[in-house]
């Protein structure tokens, strides 16, 4: 069984009522049931709805204490807003049906979406209906600690933290693994496979090093294509999920190295000037932009390491094989979020200033903090760091 127990830290503040039902469409069946819905009335869920079910299945466990309680999560009409939601919605399933002992069954149907796992393609299936088959849920589950398919369009595969090896021969195998799969069952060109390959690699293995957690991938780049109602141009779609669940955030390490002073080695001009930005940036911080979101900057930047200790190398720059994505897209929609924090990943505010830094702004590192379109906030903290990348292709570019 995958130790899911970090889960148990998210908590609610304040006090949940609880509705025990003893009838279950016409059947008796004593269940607790939690809805996705919202006061606007919203027809999408995200990751901050799958967190506040998590808060209330937690509360539930600490009323009731036994295993033997019947729980219906009713999603209703709702959609999940992207694939990485999805994913997310699934650990925490797992983590209510093996770390609660909760007898979980789920109503959903997901409409059918441009680059969106369907209903059939998610391990939810096996919670469909009244009577769960909770085994084969756990057991999919777990069987993503050996790489599978569902189909030729899904790639998923989690990352043991305790047996995987972080050194140069582990990072040219997965990133020739994950190469060969982009250049066999997605239409990317060469170009694009590599960096695609290069940044999930490079996103595994910091997630493992920072966090010493277990990591979870799904690739989707379902073989229908996209007709445009506009110009009746083919288009086809890449979707990359990533998250690993930590006590620990994106920016912690280097928070404290800034804070600490350990900034010696071969890099520590680059951490001085990181030290000159948060100088500037910390004059301005507020409810959106703070010491958190400016952690999670620092840590995205070239030669930028959490590392303690003489630091004699860094981080590779992904955002700027990210954005080499986006350039060669039609249409991408790409984010990182981590604690309370993140980033929406937009093309005109990854480019680097003079120095080789990224602001999120224009270009400006040292002195102007990120825009505020490119800042997100979650109400609920996030238990780890997780990324989005989703990329919209012309077919044959």
């Amino acid at each position: 069984m995958i130790n899911t127990s970090i889960l148990k830290k998210v908590k609610n503040d304040k006090k949940q009522k609880y509705n025990r039902k003893t009838r279950f469409s016409n059947r008796p069946l004593t269940h607790f049931e939690y809805q996705f819905a919202s006061k606007k009335k919203r027809d999408f869920f995200l990751i901050k709805d799958v967190l506040n079910f998590l808060k209330w299945a937690n509360g539930l466990k600490n009323m009731v204490g036994n295993s033997k309680t019947v729980v219906y999560l009713n999603i209703q009409k709702a959609v999940p807003i992207d694939n990485l939601t999805i994913t997310f919605l699934e650990y925490v399933c797992y983590y209510v049906v093996t770390e609660l002992g909760f007898r979980l069954f789920v109503n959903y149907k997901f409409e059918s979406r441009v680059a969106m796992l369907t209903s059939n393609d998610t391990l939810l299936r096996y919670l469909g209906s009244i009577n769960p088959e909770l085994q084969l849920y756990q057991g999919g589950f777990e069987k993503q600690y050996s790489i599978y398919m569902i189909s030729e369009e899904i790639y998923k595969r989690a990352f043991d933290s305790k047996n995987i090896k972080l050194d140069i021969l582990s990072h040219s195998k997965l990133n020739q693994e994950l190469y060969t799969y982009l250049g066999n069952y997605t239409l990317l060109n060469s170009l694009q496979s590599f960096d695609l390959a290069e940044t999930i690699t490079e996103l595994v293995e910091n997630a493992i090093e920072h966090t010493k957690t277990d990591c979870y991938l799904t690739i989707y780049s379902p073989s229908n294509d996209i007709i445009s109602k506009k110009n009746g141009k083919r288009y086809h779609a890449v979707d990359v999920s990533l998250f690993n669940v930590s006590d620990k955030h994106m920016g912690d390490d280097i928070m404290k190295k800034i804070t600490n002073g350990d900034t010696e080695g071969d890099l520590k001009h680059v951490f001085e000037h990181v030290d000159k930005a948060y100088f500037n940036h910390s004059r301005y911080f507020n409810d959106k932009y703070d010491k958190e979101s400016f952690g999670i900057l620092a840590a995205m930047q070239y030669n930028v390491t959490g590392r303690f200790g003489d630091q004699n190398d860094g981080g590779t720059g992904i955002p700027k094989m990210i954005m080499s994505l986006q350039k060669s897209a039609y249409l991408d929609g790409c984010y990182l979020i981590s604690g309370h924090k993140g980033f929406q990943l937009m093309e005109n505010y990854l480019g680097e200033d003079s120095d080789g830094y990224i602001g999120m702004n224009s270009n400006t590192y040292i002195d102007q903090i990120p825009e505020e379109k490119t800042l997100l906030r979650l109400s609920t903290e996030f238990p780890g760091t997780a990324y989005h990348l989703s990329f919209v292709f012309e077919k044959g570019n």
